[in-house]
C-alpha cells in the first residue's frame, strides 16, 4: 500500500480522504491498510515510517529532497507534516491543491495519535507471528488453505472476508482463522458465515458488535481463531454438567457443539480506533 516512490501512505490519504476526516480517522483508515498488508500471503512489504503516519509533508519525488522533508522522526512526536511546501521539481504544478492543505493544523496528526498507530502495527505483526496460516510458502498450500468470501457480482465493496484453514497442519496453532476487513465509511454486516456452527454463531454476532454497536465509523478489523484440542472435551463436559440443573436451556448448545468439533473461539475485536479503550487483546496460547 506504500512505497518510497510518489507520496507516503499518509499523505496519499490527505488527498483522498474528505478534508474534514479527523487526525484520529486518518491514523484509522492508515491502520487499516497496513492491516491488509499484514494479513496478505508472501513477504509483507512496509515503507518505513508508516506505523509513525510518516508524511513528506506531501513531496511526490523526495529523492534529491534532503533531511528536511526525508526525515523519519522515531520519536513519534512530529511526522513530517506541514514542514513547507515540498520542491517545486516534482511538485510545483500542485501548489494551488497541496498549499491549503499544508497550512491546516487540523489535518496534522499529534504524538498520541502517532503513537497509537504504531503500537497497533505492533499489534498486527504479532497476529501475523501467531500462526504460519498467515505465511504458506507454497502456492499450493494457498490455494488449498486460503478462501475469499464476498466475492462475486453481489459482493459488499470495501470488505473483505477471508478464511484459512489450518487443518492436517501440526504448526498451524489454529484449526481456523476467519479476518474481517470493512475498509469503508459505512456499516457492513455479516449475514452469513458458513464456516462451522461456532463460527456462525459468533461471527455475525461479533461483526455486529464491532460495526454497529461501536457507533463510530466503522472503518474496521475483526479476527476469530478457532482452535480444535483438548478444550473440546472439557467443554462438552461442563456443559453436560450444566445441562443436568438446566436441561431446557443448554440441551441445543451441547447438541450444536458436538457436531461442530466444540472449537475453542478466540475473538479480536480490532476495532483500530484511536478514541478506543478496548484495543487488541492477545489470547494466551
Amino acid at each position: 500500500v506504500e512505497n518510497h516512490d510518489n507520496q507516503t501512505l499518509f499523505d496519499a490519504l490527505v488527498l483522498k480522504l474528505p478534508r474534514a476526516t479527523s487526525a484520529e480517522d486518518r491514523a484509522r483508515t492508515q491502520a487499516v491498510a497496513l492491516g491488509i498488508n499484514a494479513l496478505s500471503q508472501g513477504i509483507s512489504y512496509f515503507h518505513a515510517g508508516g506505523e509513525l503516519l510518516r508524511s513528506k509533508s506531501m513531496d511526490r519525488n523526495s529523492y534529491d529532497s534532503g533531511d528536511w522533508f526525508n526525515r523519519l522522526d522515531w520519536t513519534g512526536r512530529d511526522n513530517g507534516f506541514g514542514a513547507g511546501l515540498p520542491p517545486t521539481r516534482d511538485n510545483g504544478a500542485d501548489f494551488a491543491l497541496l498549499r491549503p492543505l499544508l497550512a491546516d493544523p487540523a489535518i496534522k496528526p499529534g504524538p498520541a495519535v502517532i503513537d497509537w498507530t504504531r503500537r497497533v502495527f505492533l499489534d498486527q505483526l504479532r497476529l501475523r507471528a501467531s500462526t504460519p496460516l498467515f505465511r504458506l510458502n507454497e502456492p499450493s498450500e494457498i490455494a488449498r488453505r486460503l478462501v475469499f468470501h464476498n466475492t462475486g457480482p453481489a459482493q459488499q465493496p470495501g470488505v473483505i472476508v477471508g478464511r484459512l484453514d489450518g487443518a492436517g497442519r501440526a504448526d498451524a496453532v489454529f484449526d481456523r482463522v476467519l479476518y474481517v476487513v470493512n475498509a469503508t465509511a459505512a456499516p457492513a454486516a455479516l449475514t452469513h458465515a458458513s464456516y462451522s456452527r461456532d463460527f456462525e454463531r459468533e461471527a455475525d454476532a461479533q461483526a455486529k458488535r464491532l460495526l454497529i454497536d461501536s457507533g463510530r465509523s466503522p472503518r474496521a478489523m475483526l479476527l476469530l481463531f478457532e482452535r480444535i484440542g483438548a478444550w473440546r472435551a472439557a467443554r462438552t463436559a461442563q456443559a453436560k454438567a450444566e445441562r443436568a440443573s438446566e436441561p431446557k436451556t443448554l440441551g441445543r448448545e451441547v447438541g450444536e457443539h458436538a457436531k461442530a468439533g466444540a472449537g475453542e473461539l478466540l475473538r479480536i475485536a480490532f476495532n483500530t480506533h484511536p478514541a478506543d479503550e478496548e484495543r487488541m487483546k492477545f489470547f494466551e496460547r
